[in-house]
């Protein structure tokens, strides 16, 4: 214990230590600061959610409770959610079937009215008919192989696209001829800050089981 100036003196280490820690206190106040406006740029995952189900495709997926829906289109696919407090933040979720390519036709020649040639007229031995086209469905986009599951079990890819203004992080699903999306989009200088959140959603999905 330093009871006066005299013993100060007399332990010159400790004083030369108690002035250290005083220079060291305005940095220790910076770097608390610091971290504090770290944290605030950090979007965490909301306490409170709502369900989207989608009534022509019947996927569903959460989303924070208070974001507005930012449209809906007439073919009822899907539909994009918004941050309120930072609207270039969205979440996109839709749908389409995978189509398959129709023949180019029958294969056969159309059917003539029967001619009324004379008898005494030789008649043209008939062609044969070319052989049938075979139906061949198209073949379905190219996909890298699965990397992502949902909780539901199934697979998909999950691919994030960085971008100079904004970046992505998009998820695929291919399910009984349908193939299901979700996009969580923010401006790059935030996606850092977004994906754990994108992830958590995209692990969410889920698709109908028939």
């Amino acid at each position: 214990m330093l009871n006066n100036m005299k013993d100060i003196h007399r332990y010159p280490c400790s004083q030369r230590t108690l002035g250290q820690m005083l220079k060291l206190v305005p940095w220790g106040i910076c770097f608390a600061i610091a971290l504090v406006g770290c944290r605030s740029t950090e979007f965490g995952l909301p306490d409170r959610w709502e369900t989207y189900r989608n009534p022509r495709y019947s996927f569903e997926f959460p989303y924070p409770a208070g974001w507005q829906p930012a449209d809906l289109p007439d073919n009822r696919d899907g539909i994009a959610f918004r941050d309120p407090q930072n609207p270039q933040v969205e979440l996109r979720g839709w749908a389409s079937f995978l189509r398959i390519s129709s023949p180019s036709g029958t294969g056969t020649s159309p059917k003539l009215p029967a001619s009324s040639a004379p008898t005494n007229v030789r008649q043209a031995k008939p062609l044969p008919a070319p052989p049938r086209p075979t139906r061949v469905p198209s073949p379905r986009p190219s996909l890298s192989p699965p990397n992502f599951t949902t909780e539901q079990g199934i697979q998909g890819t999950l691919q994030a696209q960085l971008g100079p203004q904004t970046s992505s992080l998009t998820l695929v699903l291919n399910h009984t001829n349908v193939q299901y999306y979700l996009r969580g989009s923010a401006p790059s200088q935030q996606f850092d800050a977004y994906y754990r959140f994108f992830n958590y959603v995209a692990r969410r999905y889920r698709v109908p089981i028939n």
